[in-house]
């Protein structure tokens, strides 16, 4: 939509667009439970391993469920999808992610409160409905609501509140006990749900379901009294013309044009989720001693998650600034060139290990036996210990400078209001897959390529995920979505 702006003045438009932030902010929360639910186990793991129990004081044991613990919530958000895809055009975005706030808040609740390792589990698995619901559907809120050109910078909020989440949960396990950070965490989906309240619904939701009388209300307050709402409204009746009649049907994403952007998206889900950056985040721990760095794990994985963070800063200029495409590229490039160094690095820290067996082997036998005894990995390069954080610092902003938003972004961009949940949670059904198998076959794959080859392995994905935007990706910087 091309606003007639012409006689709003800068001073009524940004008044106007803090109002619109203000509404994208609190809706922010949706992606802010996120976070705190995605950096929860290693809270609860740690605590359990200090304590070993409940609420109530009773014994709690949680051993051999740490890996489960984790992908439960992944598992268990494709069903929560689905379902909100199923159900959106049927409640409405407002009443939809409300659903899914009362998810989250009977997770944690379930969580605080259940004194058994079987209570934990079930508690995951309905946070995890909340989580995939709430991807589907806050994302598709926000985009329908942030004006065409500032859609990018609005987004981007959704991914910087699912890190101030995650150093959230961090923070408050280091303070209080698991069942209270659990409490404290379930203020984040009450304060979600109360929001709710005064937020307007979506507007295309609103034209596409009739009900246009609102909608004229709602984009009159967010786009301001001289923008032509009626060009608007006229935009997303055409977007959606082909869908009319089918609302909500799960037929029509077999159009052509709808069936080639599912593929499109879908592959750009599965190239993100293949650079690696979830797990070098939940194994950062391990990535660092096993990469021999000279910087304290723990503090090295404290920087670099500061380091996503002002990643996610420099997105909110790049995103709408150059464009989707160019972000693409420049952030597959980055991501390669870091990655690429680390496998090359690893490489070298490898067969220098190797070597020095060797010849200790040719010295005695117990100096044999102390370096065997000792990972390789873990010795280091002499002077070149800053390596790892360095490398995967680099690699891990180029991934918060936007490529990790970007495939969400397109996810609501490339699908018009009708169909948008529904083909929103076909793509999110790709990138779960993607996520569990990066996850769940981190430590096989170092057993079989090392590190070496696992990095190159990710490097490899970023490699092709530019020669990927370049065909395929379609640039919807400052357009309209339907």
């Amino acid at each position: 939509m091309e606003e007639s702006a012409s006689h709003e003045t800068s001073r009524a438009r940004r008044i106007r667009l803090l109002r619109q932030f203000s509404k994208v902010a609190r809706s922010s929360l949706g992606t802010g439970l996120m976070g705190t639910l995605f950096t929860y186990p290693a809270v609860l793991v740690e605590d359990l391993q200090t304590h070993g129990t409940s609420l109530y004081g009773t014994p709690l044991n949680i051993d051999g469920m740490q890996d489960l613990i984790g992908s439960l919530l992944m598992l268990s958000s494709l069903p929560g999808a689905w379902l909100t895809g199923a159900l959106a055009m049927r409640l409405g975005r407002r009443k939809g992610m409300m659903m899914n706030g009362t998810f989250a808040f009977i997770g944690w609740l379930a969580m605080a409160l259940i004194p058994h390792a079987a209570g934990i589990l079930l508690s995951r698995c309905i946070s995890g409905v909340a989580v995939g619901g709430m991807t589907v559907i806050v994302n598709s809120y926000v985009a329908e609501l942030a004006d065409a050109d500032v859609r990018g910078i609005m987004c981007m909020c959704l991914s910087l509140a699912i890190l101030a989440g995650q150093i959230l949960s961090v923070v408050l396990g280091y303070c209080v006990r698991y069942f209270t950070a659990a409490f404290i965490n379930a203020l984040v989906p009450a304060a979600f749900i109360l929001f709710l309240f005064w937020l307007p619904e979506s507007p295309s939701y609103l034209v596409v379901t009739g009900k246009e009388d609102k909608a004229v209300e709602v984009l009159l307050d967010l786009r301001g009294h001289h923008a032509d709402v009626k060009q608007e409204i006229s935009s997303y009746k055409d977007f959606n013309k082909q869908q009319e009649g089918s609302t909500g049907s799960w037929r029509t994403l077999a159009q052509p044009d709808v069936l080639k952007s599912l593929l499109v998206v879908s592959g750009l889900f599965f190239l993100v989720a293949f650079t690696g950056f979830l797990a070098v985040n939940s194994y950062s721990v391990q990535v660092f001693e096993a990469a021999g760095s000279s910087v304290d794990s723990g503090l090295a994985s404290i920087i670099l998650m500061v380091l996503q963070f002002a990643g996610g800063i420099v997105s909110v200029f790049l995103i709408d600034g150059i464009g989707r495409k160019n972000t693409l590229f420049l952030c597959f490039s980055l991501m390669a060139v870091g990655l690429g160094l680390m496998s090359a690095y690893c490489g070298v820290l490898e067969s220098g290990s190797t070597t020095t067996t060797i010849i200790t082997a040719t010295t005695t036998a117990t100096t044999t036996a102390t370096v065997s005894a000792t990972p390789p990995a873990v010795v280091g390069i002499e002077g070149w210990g800053w390596a790892p954080l360095a490398f995967l610092g680099l690699s891990q902003t180029a991934m918060f400078m936007g490529l990790n938003l970007m495939p969400f972004l397109l996810n609501q961009e490339y699908f018009p209001t009708a169909i948008r949940a529904q083909a929103c949670s076909i793509c999110f059904t790709m990138w779960t897959l993607s996520t569990f198998t990066t996850l769940q076959f981190y430590t096989p794959m170092v057993t079989v390529m090392t590190q070496a080859g696992l990095y190159g392995f990710y490097c490899f994905f970023c490699v092709i995920g530019i020669p990927f935007t370049f065909f395929f990706i379609r640039e919807t910087a400052g357009k309209a979505v339907g």
